[in-house]
């Protein structure tokens, strides 16, 4: 049976444009199978955060994390106030998907 938690550690970050956050998005294989996991950041944000590593291979009983750090420019791409940073988390076999919502703000300069 696939099956699985997942956790973002902090769940809201504060970044100013030109500097950097990071967060843990920390995955639990709570299944009975050896599982991957893919992490990937969605809308606006996804251009200006990189996930390391994008997946995430686990032994049934075991958690790993991804670390998700965000770098919004100095351009007015990245507007001042909060912005919804969606993670996705994708089970790479077969269909599930589990969506995580949470807040990142962007600090005006």
């Amino acid at each position: 049976m696939n099956a699985h938690r997942v956790r973002l550690e902090p769940a809201q970050l504060a970044v100013e444009p030109g500097a950097d956050a990071t967060c843990t998005v920390r995955i639990w294989n709570t299944g009975d199978v050896v599982d991957a996991y893919a992490v990937e950041v969605l809308g606006p944000a996804a251009a200006w955060t990189d996930v390391e590593p994008a997946t995430v291979s686990l032994f049934p009983g075991s958690n790993g994390v991804a670390l998700l750090t965000f770098r919004p420019p100095r351009t007015p791409d990245a507007l001042a106030g909060k912005s919804s940073r969606h993670r996705r988390n994708r089970v790479a076999d077969p269909d599930p998907q589990v969506e995580l919502r949470s807040e990142v703000s962007v600090r005006g300069a």
